[in-house]
């Protein structure tokens, strides 16, 4: 559905728009248009398609026409069908305004189907001439999203250090933050380059979208650095500074898992002397994985369904670096990557946050049945 925010963008320019018509068109193209808004907010992809075709084709050089084709593209039924005719407003008018809006909406579908290559060369077309704003911001964070999953981690570095010098959006930047410290956990490992971004993002977003992802990672970091007194402080003020976080309930496990260590409250920020003896690489699973008995019921994030091979086998590759078990699944042609065996659902909600904070992808959870040889997965 479109934002209340584009709707009321659409009809201010569409009135502006009426105005400035020649008298012997104000009405016509004036009733087609208002015949689009309204068919666009009854959700009528159809009648819609049927009454933009007819403007396009009356009116092919309105103003109103790429914004008529964009409402039409928002209605499709089907992300192919979407993202190829936003793909043809991004064409079609290189000098319109509408254009990177087109352009951005191509990348999050691709985004969601896991197209990275595809997101890599559209978020780059997208960008080319285009404005420093909010849309070129999105596609930026992308475009770094799309590079990361591909392991192209310099690239990945240039696009964050583009959205770094170019814009000034608070959320913006602290999503920045958050996918470099990725970067640098996967070329550098638990390095000081690595803790100072978490530092960064902990002390200087701490109101943003992200502060609460960069304190569970910093927590985690000292978990695997065996800092119980530093760790089990992190963690409690993720839940206490951001309760109503997906990672506040990730966070209350470990929280009750670090208190056999019987934890003292300290100050965890790193120092200094903390900054230079980070330098060792942990490649440890996220999850660790028991056997279940016999008609247990265990649950699983699953990933895709992704269309290459070579796709499912480099994403299943890059999450056995933080996860276990990864099991991919061939189900005539298209591929299913299931992340971890957890106990219960809620826990299984705690690996797709970290899949989509640490890896940017999104999965769903299923619910797993063994049955003496023979596993059934159940959907979300």
């Amino acid at each position: 559905m479109v934002s209340a925010l584009h709707r009321a963008g659409t009809i201010a320019l569409a009135c502006a728009l009426l105005c400035a018509l020649p008298c012997a068109l104000r009405a016509d193209e004036a009733g087609a248009w208002k015949k689009i808004i309204a068919l666009h907010r009854e959700g009528n992809a159809s009648g819609l398609d049927d009454a933009v075709a007819a403007f396009v084709k009356s009116y092919p050089r309105s103003e109103f026409a790429p914004e008529a084709r964009m409402l039409a593209a928002e209605l499709a039924p089907w992300p192919d069908d979407a993202l190829g005719r936003y793909r043809k407003i991004r064409d079609s008018y290189p000098s319109y305004g509408v254009r990177v809006t087109a352009a951005l909406k191509a990348c999050e579908i691709l985004y969601l189907a896991g197209k990275w290559d595809e997101l890599v060369a559209e978020a780059r077309a997208g960008l080319a001439g285009a404005p420093a704003d909010e849309r070129a911001l999105r596609i930026k964070l992308l475009l770094a999203r799309g590079l990361i999953h591909r392991e192209r981690y310099d690239e990945a570095r240039a696009a964050i250090a583009a959205i770094t010098a170019d814009h000034h959006d608070y959320e913006g930047l602290a999503e920045a933050l958050l996918l470099s410290s990725h970067v640098e956990r996967h070329t550098s490992g638990l390095s000081r380059a690595y803790l100072g971004i978490l530092k960064e993002l902990v002390v200087g977003f701490g109101d943003s979208a992200a502060a609460a992802s960069g304190l569970y990672l910093l927590g985690r970091y000292y978990e695997k650095r065996e800092d119980w007194d530093r760790a089990h402080s992190a963690m409690a003020d993720v839940v206490k500074r951001y309760p109503s976080s997906p990672e506040a309930d990730y966070a209350r496990e470990r929280v009750e898992a670090l208190a056999s260590h019987n934890p003292r409250r300290v100050d965890y920020l790193p120092d200094e002397t903390r900054m230079k003896s980070a330098d060792i690489l942990d490649i440890s699973p996220e999850t660790e994985y028991r056997e279940p008995d016999t008609g247990a019921e265990t649950y699983a994030v699953s990933l895709g369904p992704f269309y290459d091979a070579k796709d499912a086998k480099e994403i299943a590759a890059l999450v056995k670096k933080e996860f276990a078990p990864v099991n991919t699944v061939n189900l005539g042609g298209r591929y299913m990557i299931y992340v971890g065996r957890v106990p219960d659902a809620d826990t299984a909600i705690g690996v797709k946050t970290r899949l989509a904070e640490e890896y940017a992808l999104n999965g769903g959870v299923v619910r797993i049945k063994k049955r003496g040889s023979r596993q059934y997965i159940y959907g979300e």
